[in-house]
């Protein structure tokens, strides 16, 4: 009976909210977290900052998006606040001071709805579509059109247009979707990565041609998108074949791949109110419109197909590979109604529309969530225990995981 009352009271908010006129609200989540807590990245701020949490911990509060050293809490009817918290010495928790916390704590302004995440800089979209940046801006990846050693440590605006709809960021660059399905790219170019047909770093937002884009996912070195008409592009450094080409040549404009049934660059966590994950890895994935998702590229057993990239059965791809071709695991993954990748590409966490919590990957600093550090690395899924969010995305940093739990 307490879970029909539960149930009952969330249809009368979303009931009531709707009388209310307030169509942007969404339900809030808890916020758990696990893994490598250096410089207080876990956020839960009452352990000694250097210690590990091998089960999920959960950070103080309630929630509408999270990310690792990120999240969005809903503090009124319509507004909106931002918190940051984790590594800050190039001023990424926008406090105009380069100082780590462990606890999350606000970032000025309000009516923030989605979060732009790396390792050395951040961001955020407001609700008026608005893009807001902050922290190192060595090649530009700030988007804000000043020097390179022109760092900021409190929110900037990139620009002044007021429709932006998704950006994702790696650890130099940044990529995003406009209201207009034009796609946008900043920050290094050393290989390419920014698909403008050259090698030159960009200070602001250039436009990659075409109208028709409708996902983004920026990685390490390059980017992966998909256009309406269900095609999908890649291009950027392809040491690992991880452009999909079935060839190891590196691309500083858009490829098309094989196909033309992919529904999304994944993962592409633009859910309402959604995190633009830090997606730095040395493998690509596209999902398909039937749920399958695809890779190429250079895994170390993240793929959870019991194999990593060094054992007798390799698991690197240059051509578009089902991930658990011709297994159970295939149509496993094709239930993962959230999922995501963990920077560096070391984790694959999926949750199923029963709310199970599935993991592959490494688990060095605890951070598959099994309550041990004994197995570093798990080449096929393991269920971390507890039933979990299906409507809000979650997020992981390089050595941590940051999962959301329905109240």
């Amino acid at each position: 009976m307490a879970e029909l009352r539960q149930n009952t009271w969330k249809l009368n908010e979303s009931y009531d909210q709707d009388v209310a006129g307030n169509s942007d609200y969404v339900f809030p989540v808890e916020m758990w977290a696990c893994g490598q807590n250096g410089f207080g990245f876990l956020g839960e701020g009452s352990t000694p900052t250097n210690q590990q949490r091998s089960s999920p911990i959960q950070i103080p509060g309630s929630w509408q998006a999270i990310s690792t050293g990120m999240a969005i809490k809903q503090t009124g009817t319509t507004e909106s606040s931002l918190f940051c918290w984790g590594y800050g010495g190039n001023g990424q928790n926008a406090q105009n001071n380069t100082t780590n916390y462990s606890s999350p704590i606000q970032v000025p302004g309000t009516n923030w709805r989605k979060l732009v995440n790396s390792w050395q800089f951040r961001g955020a979209i407001k609700n008026d579509g608005t893009l807001w940046m902050w922290g190192n801006n060595t090649y530009g990846r700030l988007g804000i059109n000043v020097p390179t050693n022109s760092h900021r440590s409190s929110p900037t605006q990139v620009g002044t247009d007021n429709n932006w709809h998704y950006v994702s960021a790696a650890d130099d660059s940044t990529m995003g979707l406009k209201t207009d399905g034009t796609l946008w790219a900043w920050g290094s170019n050393g290989v390419g990565q920014l698909g403008q047909n050259d090698r030159s770093s960009r200070l602001s937002p250039t436009q990659i041609p075409g109208t028709t884009w409708n996902s983004i996912s920026c990685w390490r070195y390059g980017g992966s998108a998909t256009k309406t008409d269900g095609t999908a592009w890649t291009w950027g450094y392809n040491e690992y074949g991880q452009l999909m080409q079935n060839d190891l040549v590196h691309r500083s404009s858009p490829v098309q791949v094989p196909g033309t049934d992919w529904a999304n660059a994944y993962p592409y966590n633009n859910t309402g109110i959604s995190v633009g994950n830090s997606i730095n890895q040395q493998q690509v994935l596209m999902q398909k419109t039937n749920g399958s998702i695809w890779y190429c590229g250079n895994p170390d057993g993240e793929m959870g197909m019991n194999a990593k990239y060094n054992s007798p059965t390799p698991s690197r791809r240059s051509s578009p590979t089902e991930l658990g071709a011709g297994t159970a695991w295939a149509e496993f993954t094709r239930d993962f109604v959230q999922s995501y990748m963990t920077r560096y590409g070391s984790n694959i966490v999926g949750v199923k529309s029963n709310g199970t919590l599935w993991v592959t990957g490494k688990n060095s600093e605890g951070e598959a969530g099994q309550n041990n550090m004994s197995v570093s690395n798990y080449s096929s899924p393991i269920q971390i225990p507890g039933t979990w969010s299906t409507e809000k995305a979650s997020s992981g940093g390089g050595y941590n995981n940051v999962f959301a739990k329905d109240p």
